[in-house]
């Protein structure tokens, strides 16, 4: 994407076909890492937190705690 970027930073010309090329090979290598990320936080992490809340594991950052009101 650099390339890219740099190479039409200060132009008004159309992108060249090498720049359309490293466009296309970097949007598909994202979309192939956003995937296993989403697959990393919407399952692996869900499934983390709800082990250590299992457990009684002290709070993290980034987790929402699962909290409920102790009886007066």
């Amino acid at each position: 994407m650099q390339n890219v970027i740099g190479g039409q930073w200060y132009v008004t010309s159309p992108p060249t076909q090498t720049q359309r090329d490293d466009y296309r090979y970097a949007s598909e290598a994202f979309e192939k890492m956003l995937a296993n990320l989403r697959d990393v936080l919407e399952k692996d992490l869900k499934a983390l937190e709800a082990q250590a809340e299992s457990v009684e594991a002290p709070w993290t950052p980034g987790r929402i705690p699962v909290w409920t009101k102790e009886a007066e």
